[in-house]
């Protein structure tokens, strides 16, 4: 009994130190210090229904203010905003303030990395995503046998 009270303890303490739940904007995509190979969106979570309009910048240049305050926004989208940034190659640093009226309430920054045209590798190959071994699995062969076979020795 008491081995369960500490471990639940322990997730307690682990939940409450992680950075989502010290600010109320949170990055979902992409999320802080990552790459990307693609400037398509930038999807933030506000976890705050006081939020009226958020500014976002990108190195340095100061967007516009995006109101989300309507029923129909908050309808469709809740408390998530989508937005396509436009990035610069290399490091970009994001800042996002969110107000309630005219006060500012809170502002968040994150740094992505954008390489455009470059495969972001995120898992090691698989033998089924090389095409020289597509017929070798319909025809019923087992791929990790053939695979090892196929590997060159070092």
């Amino acid at each position: 009994m008491l081995g369960k009270g500490l471990w639940l303890a322990v997730c307690a303490v682990i939940l409450l130190g992680t950075p989502a739940t010290a600010g109320t904007i949170a990055f979902v995509a992409p999320t802080p210090n990552t790459w990307v190979g693609r400037s398509d969106h930038l999807v933030l979570k506000l976890n705050n229904p006081e939020i009226t309009a958020v500014r976002i910048n990108v190195n340095g240049v100061v967007g516009d203010m995006l109101a989300i305050s309507s029923p129909e926004y908050r309808k469709a989208f809740q408390d998530f905003l989508i937005v396509q940034p436009l990035w610069d190659q290399g490091r970009n640093e994001v800042s996002v303030e969110a107000y309630a009226g005219k006060e500012r309430v809170e502002t968040t920054v994150a740094t992505v990395y954008y390489a455009p045209g470059r495969m972001v590798r995120r898992c090691r190959p698989s033998s089924s995503r090389l095409p020289s071994m597509w017929p070798i699995r319909r025809a019923g062969v087992p791929v990790a046998t053939t695979w090892r076979r196929a590997r060159p020795s070092f």
